[in-house]
């Protein structure tokens, strides 16, 4: 969007410059006009013409089929984060009963929306409690 806007603003510099050079132009052959009367024609010129450039543009850019949508955008990539989520969260669950079924201890549901230094507390309290559980674990170690 905003390569897009850029773009549009440049073109229309260009083309607002060659548009001024032309009324310029024009206006220098004419010996009947002060400069003053033709600095404010220039000056009437060019407002006309921006105020023409802008409804243009903004219908030009309301009539756009490639016109990117943002909330298109937002809502596919909220679709794509969403799926990749859901394909993690699946895999994650078949990986921890494989571990499991092997005798691997996993702590599951552990909330890590929170600090780094409060994740490692609640791990190594789960930690704790699964060795209080099971005391056969600290033999084997």
């Amino acid at each position: 969007m905003k390569e897009r806007a850029e773009a549009a603003k440049k073109r229309r510099e260009e083309d607002r410059a060659a548009k001024l050079q032309e009324t310029e132009d024009a206006l220098k052959e004419d010996e009947e006009k002060s400069a003053e009367e033709k600095a404010t024609e220039i000056k009437e010129t060019m407002e006309k013409w921006d105020e023409e450039r802008d409804a243009e543009d903004e219908a030009a850019e309301e009539d756009d089929p490639e016109k990117p949508n943002l909330e298109e955008m937002m809502e596919k990539e909220k679709e794509t984060i969403r799926t990749q989520r859901e394909a993690d969260e699946g895999f994650l669950e078949e990986f921890a009963n494989t571990l499991l079924e092997k005798g691997i201890q996993v702590i599951n549901d552990l909330n890590s929306d929170t600090s780094a230094q409060f994740v490692h507390t609640k791990l190594n309290a789960r930690l704790n409690e699964n060795i209080q559980l099971r005391p056969d674990l600290i033999e084997k170690q």
